[in-house]
């Protein structure tokens, strides 16, 4: 699929196309389509070219030798691919748009792919959120907030949103409502990495219920004020750690706390699902939080 520093790639439901980027600058945004659905092992390499505002092309580039797979980048720049600087995470977005993170830009871009197998052509490229300020509202009013730089991880929810978190900037996490536009921005800002950290691998589960991230590399300083979790411990942000965030209603008492008392009483009796909690299938009380 070339040779470059490749970022997280997205693959079509038709289990050939995909779309992907180099995570330098130059960096330029590549599909690549497999001649046999499932396998990746062959199959064309196209790069865009055009603007980032309007429509372009796939340029086919020669990739069958290793030496044409090691001279991806050069035969870019020699058919005048459109630079980027830094593509992050690719998505194919509900409305099947591919959306796209460029860390140096700031930027979240979108397009319509005219004919997924083939190069066709590029329709409606533009800049979906970034480069600008946003009002933000809160509990104490509203501020204009630049986008910043940084996009970098981002995924779609339930609802059609697009979350977007930042390695860079101020390491945010926005929340980009479905049917936002540049001229009409609809942006919610839901949080602020801890210091020294960045947000990174944010999923959902299928149901949605569940936002799975890590925080990685947080300063070991953070020790000092800490944050209430689900089961009411204080919890310090001073090492990289995976969270799974929830609305309150959707986190039950399935996996009670390790080492606390069962619904009889009895420390050694296993959580009853009849009861609410889940079935550990036998396993002592203390395997319970591992094993849920």
């Amino acid at each position: 699929m070339g040779n470059f520093k490749h970022e997280n790639a997205v693959i079509h439901s038709n289990q050939r196309t995909v779309y992907q980027g180099a995570d330098s600058n130059p960096g330029y945004l590549y599909k690549f389509v497999a001649n046999s659905p499932q396998d990746l092992t062959s199959g064309d390499l196209y790069v865009y070219v055009g603007p980032k505002n309007g429509n372009g092309s796939w340029v086919l580039l020669n990739n069958s030798t290793p030496s044409e797979c090691n001279s991806t980048l050069s035969q870019s720049d020699a058919v005048g691919a459109t630079v980027f600087n830094g593509i992050e995470d690719c998505e194919i977005g509900p409305d099947g748009k591919i959306y796209f993170a460029v860390k140096g830009e700031g930027r979240v871009y979108r397009f319509d792919d005219n004919n997924l197998l083939d190069g066709t052509g590029v329709s409606n490229f533009e800049t979906y959120v970034g480069g600008m300020n946003y009002n933000i509202t809160h509990g104490g009013g509203t501020n204009s907030i630049a986008f910043g730089s940084g996009c970098d991880n981002l995924d779609f929810d339930g609802d059609g949103n697009l979350w977007v978190l930042q390695d860079g900037g101020n390491n945010y996490i926005w929340v980009i409502k479905n049917g936002h536009t540049q001229a009409n921005p609809d942006v919610e800002l839901f949080a602020i990495s801890p210091s020294g950290s960045e947000p990174t691998g944010i999923t959902f589960s299928p149901d949605y219920k569940y936002l799975f991230m890590s925080i990685q590399h947080p300063s070991a300083n953070n020790n000092s004020i800490g944050q209430l979790d689900a089961f009411g411990e204080t919890r310090f942000f001073d090492k990289s750690v995976s969270l799974v965030i929830a609305l309150d209603e959707n986190l039950g008492n399935d996996c009670p706390i390790a080492g606390t008392p069962c619904d009889d009483g009895d420390i050694n009796t296993l959580y009853d699902e009849e009861d609410g909690f889940c079935n550990c299938q036998g396993l002592p009380v203390n395997s319970i939080i591992e094993t849920c």
